[in-house]
């Protein structure tokens, strides 16, 4: 191979046998004209063995075959930069790096022990999740200063004759957090009737929605019951109708802005205490 120039010989030789296990086959080349004189036995023992991928047989398109030759050729010598590079990387230091803090160390936990029996379990041992994320971490780091070093210092790395040096063999962040992007739908229902549709769909697939909602309902009752004005059951002087009305007004007050908002807040903080993950993960919320 010379410049990207893949160079094949052509030597027309027979199949003696398939060698499954190893992906080969036993080839006899047709070089020798002596060779047709002889047994099998002695046939088998000038053959060689030949990677299937190297072996056209007559029935197949010899510029299809070359194509796919060299597009697996490309795709091994791509393989083997790739592994090079990630090697590099795997030997950087890591003394230098900054290790993950402890508010993400905080929220990795939280979302991993997402579950009551993983929380009430004393013995549950995450240092080795921990050390695993911080040498992820570190690693990302180090990818991304030498990512950053191949592109910047292309010229002096190709003088050290390094086995490659293009930082595309990285997958890149766009790869893997790919841009949002405006989508057009052509339909009637406005984007808001889509909203309360999903939204309203949403809440009642929600085990723990449904008891927020009746909690709330329950708490209802008191409240449509009570009454702001106070009506009274005989005939009163002014001064105490006052009075008695400015009692009902105080206790209705208090009975929404203390006990009906609180029964309420209670119902939600106790229904979604165990959801770690989602949109009522009411740390997050």
């Amino acid at each position: 191979k010379e410049e990207g120039v893949l160079r094949v010989t052509w030597r027309q030789c027979d199949v003696m046998e398939s060698l499954e296990a190893e992906n080969k086959f036993l080839v006899l080349h047709r070089h020798d004209e002596k060779l047709k004189l002889r047994s099998l036995e002695a046939l088998t023992e000038h053959a060689v063995q030949l990677d299937a991928l190297y072996v056209c047989f007559d029935a197949e398109d010899p510029e299809l075959y070359a194509k796919r030759l060299l597009e697996a050729t490309q795709l091994r010598k791509r393989a083997a930069d790739s592994i090079a590079l990630n090697l590099y990387v795997d030997c950087m230091p890591v003394d230098n790096l900054k290790p993950l803090d402890s508010e993400q160390v905080n929220r990795i936990l939280g979302n991993a022990i997402n579950m009551s029996k993983l929380r009430q379990n004393s013995m549950l041992d995450t240092s080795s999740l921990l050390q695993q994320y911080n040498l992820n971490h570190m690693r990302t780091m180090n990818q991304l200063i030498f990512v950053n070093l191949l592109r910047s210092q292309q010229k002096t790395l190709e003088m050290v004759r390094s086995i490659s040096v293009d930082p595309g063999l990285f997958q890149s962040p766009q790869d893997v957090f790919a841009a949002r992007k405006i989508i057009n739908i052509d339909s009637d229902i406005s984007m808001y009737e889509r909203s309360r549709t999903f939204k309203f769909s949403s809440l009642w697939n929600k085990m723990e929605a449904m008891h927020i909602i009746y909690q709330i309902q329950v708490e209802n009752v008191p409240l449509d019951k009570a009454n702001f004005f106070f009506v009274p059951e005989k005939s009163q002087r002014m001064e105490e109708f006052v009075t008695n009305q400015g009692s009902a007004g105080n206790a209705l007050a208090t009975l929404v802005k203390e006990t009906w908002v609180n029964g309420i807040t209670a119902s939600v903080k106790h229904n979604l205490k165990e959801v770690k993950k989602g949109w009522f993960n009411i740390d997050e919320s």
